[in-house]
């Protein structure tokens, strides 16, 4: 289980940190400009901000869609590191432009711009957790007698 569990967060990690790279790359130097050395922690926190929402997202998406997923694939036999980068594909260009839609109520290009971002987190998501189930499924596929 705690093997499950590690293989699990390292997925979302990954996934999180490349889906959250670009919008790094603009916050953290912001937050290095205003930074304040009695209290650095508000600094911090909004350098880091795009990490927590795509983590909180990619986590979300993860337990909602990954996990199903692994549970039908497992069940038929068919774990393939590319069903999980398709589906994570898949999921992480519509949940974004879901999100947008439901809040937002909004128009293409905010879509577009976040759903990007989210096929990448959900690409490499898939990629490291069918990785490491495909590996899982054929190591049990080989002991078999």
């Amino acid at each position: 289980m705690e093997h499950s569990v590690r293989g699990f967060a390292r997925a979302v990690w990954w996934g999180s940190v490349v889906g959250a790279a670009p919008f790094l790359a603009i916050t953290m130097p912001l937050a290095m400009s205003f930074i304040d050395i009695t209290d650095p922690v508000p600094a911090i926190l909004f350098g880091l901000l795009p990490l927590i929402i795509t983590g909180t997202i990619v986590l979300a998406a993860s337990l909602l869609i990954g996990l199903p997923l692994t549970a039908v694939l497992s069940q038929s036999g068919r774990e393939r590191q590319r069903h999980y980068a398709v589906a994570g594909l898949v999921g992480g260009a519509l949940v974004p432009a879901l999100i947008l839609f439901v809040f937002d109520g909004g128009g293409y290009e905010p879509m577009l711009f976040f759903s990007i971002p989210g096929m990448i987190a959900g690409t490499v998501t898939g990629l490291v957790w069918g990785k490491w189930r495909e590996a899982l499924a054929d190591e049990a596929a080989s002991a078999e007698p």
